[in-house]
């Protein structure tokens, strides 16, 4: 179950990294406990989670993935 919850976690993870990718936005808020991307009008919500965010100057979002993606391959 843990396996799976991590890699249900590097999906989004790539999703709102691909978001940013195709200029969807300039900058992407990511709730790593909610697994899913957020807007300024949700901010609030997620004050006490935990967030990973990608603008041009951070990339906080590559990398949690390259993170998830180690963690999964010592799974194996």
């Amino acid at each position: 179950m843990f396996k799976e919850k991590l890699e249900k976690l590097l999906e989004a993870l790539r999703g709102a990294e691909k978001l940013f990718d195709e200029g969807g936005s300039y900058f992407v808020e990511f709730c790593v406990d909610c697994c899913r991307v957020y807007g300024e009008s949700e901010w609030e919500e997620h004050l006490n989670h935990t967030r990973t965010f990608t603008n041009v100057d951070h990339d906080g979002i590559g990398e949690w993935i390259a993170c998830l993606q180690w963690v999964l391959a010592q799974l194996k």
